[in-house]
């Protein structure tokens, strides 16, 4: 698995959304219609958005998943399928 840390607006999202197109993969998303339209417009056609909440509602075990913003989707599915107050995490970088 390959990680993408950086800061605000350094490009990461971009990135996914070429390796998405390469791979025809789908990426997972706070808002697919946005990011549809920002793919459209840099040119990826080969990539397919879908929100956290049709990641955890659907089977997409046979297709290439990309996540935008990990730590989001995780709250997201925390918040929504847990009684879990859900706080803080950790996340440990690989060299």
């Amino acid at each position: 698995m390959t990680s993408i840390i950086g800061s605000r607006a350094s490009g990461k999202t971009e990135k996914l959304m070429e390796w998405a197109n390469e791979n025809n993969a789908i990426i997972i998303c706070a808002n697919p219609q946005h990011f549809l339209t920002i793919a459209r417009m840099k040119g990826f056609s080969n990539v397919r958005f879908a929100s956290y909440n049709e990641l955890f509602n659907n089977d997409y075990s046979k297709e290439t998943i990309y996540i935008d913003e990990m730590a989001k989707c995780m709250e997201y599915y925390i918040k929504h399928y847990t009684d879990n107050n859900f706080v803080g995490y950790t996340l440990t970088t690989e060299d």
